[in-house]
């Protein structure tokens, strides 16, 4: 049997099935994507055909993170980021547990309850994977970017709950 490497990069993701007391992984997307080319993604502006290119190797990147997840079994805990770019990451959480979480919840999306949309979001999600018969994988975090987020957030019109 090969063992894990953790600091090689193709093994980080079976890390959680070789050390049982962390039996998850957790990444950014920031870490596969550039900030720029999400938020562009996100508001829906047009893509160059480069960005699109670069689009689509950021979602194989998160399905091949999603993929060795799965078939280590290892959960995957995906992090939330800045709200302007949330949207899409919610996007691609959605699809890899709609295709990965069938039996088993190995995808999860971290939701930032500071946003006063995220109850809706939930309910709606629930609604979709019950329709879809998949499994929902939730982490729920306040959420460590408040400030940040909930300044340029507000300019850019993002829903925000008030916390004092």
């Amino acid at each position: 049997m090969r063992y894990a490497n953790p600091t090689a990069r193709s093994d980080i993701y079976c890390f959680g099935i070789f050390f049982k007391a962390i039996p998850f992984a957790v990444f950014k997307v920031s870490g596969i994507a550039g900030i720029d080319l999400l938020t562009k993604v996100q508001a829906g502006i047009t893509l160059t055909n480069e960005e699109r290119q670069a689009f689509r190797q950021v979602e194989k990147r998160f399905d091949n993170i999603c993929l060795k997840a799965y078939r280590c079994a290892v959960r995957v805990f995906v992090d939330a980021e800045e709200s302007w770019i949330q949207d899409v990451i919610d996007r691609m959480t959605l699809n890899a547990m709609r295709q990965y979480n069938k039996s088993a919840c190995i995808i999860f999306n971290t939701v930032q309850l500071y946003r006063h949309d995220r109850i809706s979001y939930m309910h709606d999600l629930i609604e979709t994977a019950k329709n879809e018969q998949f499994k929902v994988g939730l982490k729920l975090v306040r959420g460590g970017i408040h400030g940040k987020g909930k300044k340029k957030g507000c300019r850019q019109g993002l829903p925000f709950a008030h916390i004092s």
